[in-house]
């Protein structure tokens, strides 16, 4: 009864959102992966209690123009799992609808706290460093997706204006965290 309540949930926003099925993300950049390790889908849930989310982890593609895929379903994110995965160094990057598990993403402040279940029950634990609002056609992919200094998980969301002409937002807001300790 669950599975069929969801997928008619997930019916109902692309409906409801013809466009707002469409990626945060325009086009990923190619990502070097620096080992199996690091692309392994070790994350399996996403909790951030400033602003109470909790969330299944998805791992995610791209889409048929390039840009990341993003979940439909309720309390689901996205991972792109051609990156880099939560806790290695690099930029791990979630994504999900600023309607649906991202809606209060912009109530996060800097110093929060956000948690990465792994798929082996243990725990890592992130803390917001920055946020930032770009025009959607501005974000720098390089910095969301490349970095290589630290274990970084960076969450992106649409923000702004709807723009029906576009089927999307005219911005994004990106949340940059840091493993802590790291």
């Amino acid at each position: 009864m669950k599975t069929v309540i969801v997928f008619a949930f997930a019916i109902f926003v692309f409906i409801l959102f013809p466009g707002g099925t469409r990626s945060p993300v325009l086009p990923v950049p190619s990502i070097q992966v620096a080992s199996a390790a690091t692309a392994a889908p070790a994350a399996s849930w996403l909790s951030i209690p400033a602003i109470n989310l909790a969330a299944f982890i998805q791992p995610v593609g791209t889409d048929p123009d390039g840009s990341m895929s993003v979940p439909v379903i309720p309390n689901t994110v996205g991972w792109y799992e051609n990156g880099t995965a939560p806790g290695a160094v690099g930029s791990a990057v979630l994504d999900a609808h600023v309607y649906l598990a991202f809606k209060r993403l912009k109530n996060l402040s800097t110093g929060n706290s956000i948690y990465v279940t792994q798929s082996d029950g243990s725990r890592l634990h992130f803390v917001v460093q920055s946020m930032k609002s770009y025009y959607y056609r501005a974000v720098p992919l390089q910095k969301l997706f490349t970095a290589n200094d630290a274990a970084r998980l960076n969450l992106i969301t649409c923000a702004g204006k709807w723009l029906p002409d576009k089927g999307t937002y005219d911005h994004r807001l990106v949340i940059y965290a840091k493993l802590a300790g790291s």
